[in-house]
């Protein structure tokens, strides 16, 4: 049989996938996945999330922003509803947009009509404040008249009116001569208004009206800090004058009423807040040492001051400070994933040039909400971090300096370059907006509260010399008469310490921040300037 006769095989013809079809196909693969990975991304964020807060729950940890809100006051008892103060938060309902734009423009320019008096006369009174050191009781040095009023060559300003008050002619004027011109400055500009202050001041209650829930928690506006430490220069330097010219009650009143200003953003869940309170305090510290150094408070009053300082506990509040904040931070995040009132992560990043903003804003519009959670919790256990080193030192685990080498630690870490991209993926980007400086803040706490603990000492000691004229050879002769109990230095947990020079002077000290007993001596750079790193924190009389 021939095979040449066979019939030829028909082979089929391949068939292919047209790659119009294809490319469909690809795409759809594409979005399914694209839809997977963001189901299971939401689901393990979530997820992971709900099990460390359910944690933080079980150990009494607060997440929720709501929970560090000051409770409400009654209006007739609150401090920051009297009519001078009101209008600044007076704002138009559901917005941060006050009734009376100029509110806060005028009660400024009523905090400085003392300071444009006195240029009329070649003056710059109370501008001069930032320039020269008001915390010279860190030195041992009394608060200088001449600086603080700002005297440049007692000539008008040039084209301005005659003056109202009369210069001193001889370049260094006594300090009762420019006390009595700070005090004519005051007494036709800003007495009235302290005045008002120190009736108010009787009120129980300061609570002001903030709106805690702006939309973006970032926008939430805080005008009366400026006010308050308008208030509290003015107080403060009234007190200097009045003790200059042996006004001592009147002085004490303007003290007492610094120390109500300094304490009216306790209790609100800012770090902002707690840090401001720490700066205004060291204003005041510097009026009580000038009243101790010439004598002039008197028994009762040292009494006031030192059981007024017993209640400070700005380590704590500085802890609850930062709980609060933390929330804060978690309540931000919260809004951005569910886009309350149209808030979008690339709305927060339009201002921020801390980080790479503009390659991640694209990639910010698109990522899971899945990672939001991952930002949340990433940014939680970083406070936490914080907080645990703090609650160690608490409960005596650790020593300050260790606690300092911790917090130094961690934020040396928190502070490694990153580029936005980097943050975005690793879900960091929220910890680098926020940057918490807990570290910083935390120091400072430190070391106001041992200047309060020093403070109390001191005026023991001033109650002591006002009965014996002559200072205790220890601190032990306080107790129990001056003192229930000596405080411990925050910065070891030990007695402070002291020893007298002679029957009018002694030196009283912390060994600071470098945890070593350099003898008393204080710390200064070239200029003279104190140096709270180096050396030891005193108080020298």
């Amino acid at each position: 049989m021939n095979d040449d006769n066979k019939p030829p095989i028909l082979v089929p013809p391949r068939r292919t996938i047209p790659w119009r079809v294809l490319g469909v196909l690809t795409g759809l693969c594409l979005v399914v996945a694209i839809l997977l990975g963001y189901l299971i991304e939401g689901w393990r964020g979530a997820r992971a999330w709900r099990e460390y807060a359910a944690a933080q729950r079980a150990k009494g940890v607060e997440l929720n922003w709501d929970a560090y809100l000051p409770p409400p006051v009654p209006d007739g008892e609150n401090f920051a509803l009297i009519p001078w103060l009101k209008p600044i938060f007076d704002f138009v309902p559901g917005t941060q947009t006050t009734k009376f734009p100029d509110a806060l423009g005028r009660l400024m320019n009523e905090l400085g009509a003392a300071t444009e008096l006195s240029k009329t006369m070649g003056y710059d009174y109370l501008n001069s404040l930032s320039r020269q050191n008001h915390r010279r009781w860190e030195k041992g040095e009394t608060l200088d008249l001449s600086e603080l009023l700002g005297s440049r060559d007692n000539k008008p300003r040039a084209g301005a009116k005659e003056a109202p008050i009369s210069a001193p002619s001889e370049p260094t004027a006594s300090p009762e001569k420019l006390a009595a011109i700070i005090r004519d400055l005051q007494s036709q500009t800003i007495d009235p208004v302290l005045d008002e202050m120190r009736l108010a001041s009787q009120k129980k209650y300061c609570r002001f009206p903030i709106k805690y829930d702006c939309v973006p928690m970032a926008a939430i506006l805080l005008p009366h800090f400026s006010v308050v430490k308008g208030l509290m220069q003015h107080a403060a330097i009234r007190a200097e004058a009045r003790l200059t010219l042996n006004e001592t009650a009147a002085a004490f009143d303007d003290l007492c009423l610094g120390f109500y200003l300094s304490d009216t953003t306790k209790g609100e869940p800012f770090l902002l807040s707690a840090s401001v309170r720490l700066g205004w305090r060291q204003l005041l510290t510097q009026v009580i040492y000038d009243g101790i150094t010439a004598h002039k408070w008197s028994d009762a009053q040292l009494k006031q001051l030192s059981d007024g300082l017993a209640k400070d506990d700005f380590i704590k509040d500085m802890q609850l400070a930062c709980l609060a904040e933390r929330a804060f931070g978690l309540r931000t995040i919260d809004q951005v994933r569910t886009g309350e009132k149209g808030f979008r992560l690339d709305d927060l990043l339009s201002d921020d040039n801390r980080i790479g903003q503009n390659p991640i804003k694209l990639v910010s519009l698109i990522f899971p909400d899945g990672w939001l959670y991952f930002e949340q919790l990433n940014l939680s256990r970083f406070w936490d971090e914080y907080l645990d080193v703090l609650a160690r030192w608490q409960t005596g685990e650790c020593t300050t300096d260790t606690l300092f080498k911790d917090l130094n630690r961690i934020s040396e870490a928190q502070d490694q370059p990153a580029d936005g991209l980097t943050c975005l993926f690793s879900h960091r980007l929220f910890l680098r907006i926020f940057k918490p400086t807990m570290a910083r803040n935390l120091k400072t706490a430190f070391r106001t509260q041992t200047t309060g603990c020093l403070t109390r000492i001191a005026c023991a000691l001033e109650r002591y010399y006002l009965i014996h004229k002559d200072y205790p050879d220890s601190l032990e002769a306080l107790v129990p008469k001056f003192m229930d109990s000596l405080p411990a230095d925050p910065m070891t947990k030990q007695p402070f310490y002291y020893f007298k020079e002679e029957p009018q002077h002694y030196t009283l000290y912390s060994v600071g921040s470098n945890f070593k007993d350099d003898g008393g001596l204080i710390a200064r750079d070239k200029k003279g300037n104190w140096l709270p790193v180096d050396g030891d924190w005193g108080w020298q009389l």
